[in-house]
């Protein structure tokens, strides 16, 4: 029961202080890739996938 809740916990604790300061730099994609693949590699596959789709 802990494990979820702390991973849902560490995503949201990324995503308000270091999602604000990767959108400044010019591989922003590359840096949240790489922090939802560290957080929770299962709950954030499908969003990973998905970014690599739309990429230009």
């Amino acid at each position: 029961m802990m494990k979820p809740l702390k991973s849902l916990f560490i995503s949201y604790f990324y995503s308000i202080l270091i999602l604000p300061y990767s959108k400044l730099m010019e591989n922003n994609l590359k840096v949240n890739n790489y922090l939802l693949l560290n957080t929770n590699n299962e709950f954030h596959s499908e969003v990973i996938l998905q970014n690599e789709i739309m990429k230009p």
